[in-house]
């Protein structure tokens, strides 16, 4: 395959890049805003994974679902999957914690009902040398309904949208915790 690998990050740019290196692959890496998917050739397929819809609101959804298509060739499909509204509303209140030899992290969460959005934020403290820095992020992801995703990518122009609870063939309930979703031009 020819890869092109895209994040709206330098440092995850750098850090894929160095672990591709490190294996041995071929990828070439673009610092790039899902919004506004610029690619030289016309891709067959575009991937999303481990929520990146999630971050952002509803503007940007739909510009991300407009880029896509726009970005991929006449018969391409775009994959992409994010966390249900479910699994980010049961998140509220929610801390978690790793405690390791070269970093700790501590993560609280915070759910708004009226924006439907969840406010995770995230304290790091890493190893440099015999002291430990802090760092401290602050991320926010919105929940959608699997409809209302379906509605704004087949407004894009996808002529079809498949929907279903991740890694499976199944469709979505209320239960599940992540939404795949697979959009065909």
């Amino acid at each position: 395959y020819d890869i092109t690998a895209s994040d709206i990050s330098e440092g995850m740019i750098s850090a894929a890049a160095g672990q591709a290196r490190k294996f041995g692959y071929d990828i070439k890496f673009i610092l790039q805003d899902m919004r506004n998917i610029e690619v030289g050739n016309k891709p067959d397929a575009i991937l999303s994974v481990c929520d990146g819809p999630n971050y952002l609101d509803e503007v940007g959804l739909k510009s991300f679902a407009a880029s896509a298509f726009s970005a991929l060739k006449g018969s391409g499909v775009l994959l992409f999957d994010i966390s249900s509204k479910s699994k980010l509303k049961l998140m509220d209140g929610e801390v978690y914690f790793d405690d390791g030899d070269d970093a700790t992290c501590i993560w609280q969460n915070a759910y708004d009902s009226t924006t439907d959005s969840l406010c995770m934020d995230v304290t790091l403290f890493v190893r440099r040398g015999s002291l430990f820095e802090r760092f401290s992020e602050r991320h926010i992801q919105y929940a959608y309904d699997p409809g209302f995703v379906e509605k704004i990518f087949l407004s894009a122009g996808f002529a079809s949208v498949s929907i279903f609870d991740c890694f499976t063939d199944k469709k979505p309930d209320e239960n599940s915790d992540r939404i795949q979703y697979v959009c065909r031009k």
